[in-house]
């Protein structure tokens, strides 16, 4: 690879600016940006071997990454008076897995894209969220959740024997037999959710920490979800496909792959009641998460120095320096602080301390699509559109139509966004995934959606690709009762503090939401 084609490829994959894009089908010209994760800053930074700086700034505290730990960490910060923060992020836009954009039409996610009930003993959860008003107040102790903000009907359908069926759980033409596997293996996971182990905490919790520390159910962490389904009878492709979509949907692998203690953990970990819902009622917005991290930022009173990368740290004199160089001015910076928050994948983390080995922690890859299309989309027979659209047997997750939230449904054009995971974790399908040219996204997206849409390569106006090269932890089969996690985790320092779901086990909001919390909480207690 040449000069100019490793630097374009490091500014795509580091976020510093989408590069534009456009292709022709059928003798149409698409246009668009294809944007990828922060990755490639730092592989700019670990070629170009930059040595530490050598002029300090003094700060109270860092925060390495603007995630949703990252920005947890910082308002939990603000919340005790801890004022001076600066917040170091790679890429050129905060929120981390919950990113977003926004055109004429609507806002749209890049990543994560709702927040289902949360459990009511997140105490710190729930006044996070009354304080932005999405928890309007409380009837009978139970939370009020904003109508604006509850995903309106149609919540949800999928696209089964050529027909739009209500609901992603598949029931249009399928066998009785699979109707009763289908049901009894949801009996199993609400026998699951209530269950408490000799200490009185529950089985399955969120955050996992919170769990019971009971071994009764430890042995399900050994064995993939798919050995599970198994050994227990649940034998149905119509099953199967469900549990595929949801495993996907939250850790970017599937049935086969994935520990069976966090696949019984997505449906028995939440047991969130509402006055005002149902406990499967989910909340999100236009901009997805984005939404949510921007409710946190506007919590903080830090700063933030964006496409900013951290290479060196150093903890001596009871501080902390740390080296960052800045992607928009290349710079290098250094800072002096009393505490550091690693807010970053623990791979990052690895290489940011000095441990070079090749990493054992196995990530999804992701692309994601935006979509501007035409308002005329033909449609198959069966339910209306809804917020979310699942196609049956695709590898796809189907897309969120993003106007759905709007106040005036109404609208010339639709955000249409189209999520596919890869859910081979490994360098190669990183590697292909990066080479990809957008000619071929949109092809791919656009052979896919048309099974339920006829017309869609003719209604696709601008389509947005954003790649996620390291999107999500996968918890495979040992992940969370396994050394390997606890160890990343573990720190002898007591400046430096780890917040990110890799440590967590599983990457959801509340997860990293707890993970910035704990981290906050430990410098808060440390500097007293």
């Amino acid at each position: 690879m040449d000069r100019r084609a490793f630097i374009k490829k490091g500014m795509l994959m580091a976020g510093l600016g989408a590069v534009y894009a456009s292709c022709k089908v059928n003798g149409r010209t698409i246009s668009g940006t294809i944007v990828g994760q922060n990755a490639g800053l730092g592989h700019l930074i670990r070629d170009k071997k930059l040595s530490p700086a050598t002029t300090f700034t003094e700060k109270e505290v860092v925060i390495i990454g603007a995630g949703i730990s990252g920005l947890s960490a910082a308002r939990a910060l603000a919340k005790a008076n801890v004022q001076d923060v600066l917040i170091i992020e790679m890429d050129n836009h905060s929120g981390g897995n919950s990113k977003w954009g926004k055109n004429s039409y609507s806002e749209y996610p890049f990543g994560a894209h709702y927040l289902p009930i949360p459990n009511n003993h997140q105490e710190e959860l729930a006044a996070f969220l009354q304080s932005c008003n999405i928890i309007t107040g409380y009837t009978n102790h139970l939370p009020d959740y904003n109508e604006a903000y509850l995903c309106h009907a149609p919540e949800d359908r999928l696209y089964i024997n050529n027909y739009w069926q209500e609901g992603v759980v598949p029931n249009y033409g399928i066998p009785e037999a699979d109707k009763e596997t289908i049901n009894r293996f949801l009996k199993e996971m609400e026998t699951f959710k209530w269950q408490k182990g000799n200490d009185d905490k529950y089985f399955f919790d969120i955050p996992v920490s919170s769990s019971s520390t009971d071994s009764r159910y430890r042995y399900l962490d050994t064995m993939t979800l798919a050995q599970w389904l198994s050994d227990n009878h649940f034998n149905s492709i119509h099953l199967d496909h469900y549990l595929n979509y949801a495993m996907k949907d939250d850790f970017g692998t599937d049935i086969s792959q994935i520990s069976a203690w966090v696949g019984i953990h997505y449906f028995a970990a939440r047991k969130g009641k509402a006055g005002n819902a149902e406990p499967a009622d989910i909340l999100t917005w236009p901009g997805g998460n984005g939404f949510l991290a921007r409710q946190l930022l506007s919590q903080t009173n830090a700063e933030i120095s964006h496409s900013s990368m951290a290479y060196h740290m150093e903890e001596k004199e009871n501080a902390v320096f740390l080296s960052y160089y800045n992607g928009e001015t290349n710079e290098v910076k250094g800072v002096k602080a009393k505490y550091v928050v690693a807010a970053l994948p623990a791979f990052i983390f690895r290489r940011l301390t000095g441990n070079h080995q090749p990493s054992e922690i196995p990530y999804s890859t992701w692309m994601i699509g935006n979509l501007v299309v035409k308002n005329d989309l033909i449609e198959r027979k069966g339910a209306w559109m809804s917020w979310d659209n699942v196609i049956y047997n695709t590898n796809s997750l189907g897309y969120i139509n993003n106007n759905h939230q709007l106040l005036n449904r109404v609208s010339e054009r639709l955000n249409l966004t189209y999520y596919l995971p890869f859910t081979n974790g490994d360098h190669a399908t990183r590697q292909k995934v990066l080479d990809t040219s957008y000619e071929e996204w949109v092809k791919t997206i656009i052979n896919d959606l048309k099974i339920v849409h006829p017309n869609i390569e003719a209604s696709i106006e601008k389509a947005d690709i954003h790649l996620w090269g390291h999107a999500m932890v996968q918890p495979k089969p040992g992940w969370i009762f396994g050394e390997y996690r606890r160890s990343l985790a573990q720190s002898n320092s007591n400046r430096i503090f780890t917040a990110h779901t890799d440590y967590a086990g599983i990457s959801i909001f509340e997860e990293a939401f707890y993970q910035g919390w704990d981290a906050a909480q430990k410098i808060i207690a440390h500097g007293k």
